[in-house]
């Protein structure tokens, strides 16, 4: 596991601090970002022929009571039962469907090398400056925390014959509200902007 806490470039009203605390601020936004970069670029995302509830646990698990039972787990069920890229949008996750995109192709295993095993599935992580904010519409004030972050999945570059990299941007605004002594998210918008592809450079 990765603690992505102190390489955060977190920011934050004072209002925000006087409501919420700087360092409940900072924790709540090192939930968010963690949410996004564990949870939404994961191994998970590599296509698959299926897929089982039981797969989506880590997910589910980040999420609010109320969040996860009645809009998340069904959404999961949706997405089980007929996996779709507008359906994954739906989970907050990049769950890739078909082929990356012309020209390239996912590493699969006995037929381009060896597959993702052994091998990283996102590499290059980045997070914009973290803004911060409350929302005092409840009676317990939540913290909205919103951020832009990409990563790259390893591809191979079937024209060049060589390995390159699909980037995949990211622009996410998640609410976030304590539960049981821990940051969980309550709300989520998160939005996927158009992948980009280069020969592999791992930083």
């Amino acid at each position: 596991e990765v603690d992505w806490c102190p390489a955060l470039d977190v920011t934050s009203s004072a209002a925000t601090r006087a409501a919420i605390g700087a360092d409940r601020t900072r924790s709540g936004a090192c939930a968010a970002v963690s949410f996004v970069l564990d949870q939404r670029y994961s191994r998970l995302s590599l296509p698959r022929a299926a897929y089982r509830i039981s797969d989506f646990d880590d997910a589910t698990a980040a999420l609010g009571a109320a969040t996860r039972d009645t809009f998340y787990r069904p959404r999961v069920a949706a997405f089980v039962a007929h996996p779709s890229e507008a359906a994954a949008e739906r989970l907050g996750l990049v769950l890739l469907q078909g082929s990356p995109g012309p020209g390239h192709a996912f590493y699969r295993d006995g037929t381009i090398r060896r597959g993702y095993a052994g091998r990283a599935v996102w590499i290059n992580p980045q997070v914009s400056t973290v803004r911060t904010s409350v929302d005092s519409s409840r009676a317990t004030p939540r913290l909205v925390v919103s951020f832009s972050a990409r990563a790259a999945l390893p591809v191979f570059d079937t024209r060049a014959r060589t390995d390159a990299m699909m980037t995949v941007p990211t622009r996410a605004t998640l609410t976030m509200r304590r539960e049981g002594g821990r940051w969980k998210v309550g709300a989520f918008a998160i939005s996927t902007d158009p992948s980009t592809f280069a020969p592999l450079d791992v930083r």
